[in-house]
């Protein structure tokens, strides 16, 4: 029996580390010591309404590094099962980079807010050289924290050049050409 214990006190343990990223998670916890400076932004492509699907952007940067990720949580709404390509969901409200990607990158997702007011996002950045190891990457030093304006949905037209909307109600109708 000592023979055993022995043996399974000697085997290596797994590394708590992920190139497909965590749940919302402070990557400085684990990764340190690389060059440059790496900031991540977030936009939101048009304006939110409450119940309308919108399109969340989120860039990492860092001259230095070749790799980034990133660690996203967004309140006031529900990210889809398949948020977008390279996005991995955790919950409604985490998201993280499914696989790391080549620098500067943005990955590009679906959002719906659930409630007027706002709707606060906090994010991480990770940028890394890909050495196998947390050692030489470079997370950005402090978390970006902010705000989106959540609004009920107007009623009345909204075009653009292809598409009108029609919101009537809380019903969204649109006649394309």
């Amino acid at each position: 029996m000592l023979k055993w214990l022995t043996f399974l006190l000697l085997l290596p343990l797994p590394v708590l580390a992920s190139s497909g990223g965590y749940p919302f998670a402070n990557c400085g916890g684990c990764h340190s010591g690389g060059a440059g400076t790496t900031v991540p932004t977030i936009t939101f492509e048009q304006e939110v309404y409450v119940g309308l699907p919108t399109t969340v952007s989120v860039t990492v940067a860092n001259a230095v590094q070749s790799h980034a990720g990133f660690s996203l949580r967004l309140t006031g709404g529900e990210f889809p099962t398949a948020p977008g390509a390279g996005v991995r969901r955790f919950n409604a409200t985490d998201v993280s980079h499914s696989t790391p990607a080549t620098l500067p990158r943005t990955w590009t997702m679906t959002w719906t807010p659930t409630a007027a007011g706002n709707a606060n996002y906090s994010i991480w950045g990770n940028a890394v050289n890909r050495n196998g190891s947390s050692s030489g990457d470079t997370v950005n030093p402090v978390l970006v924290t902010g705000s989106k304006t959540v609004s009920l949905r107007p009623e009345g037209f909204a075009c653009n050049s292809m598409c009108q909307q029609l919101v009537c109600r809380q019903h969204l109708l649109r006649f394309c050409m």
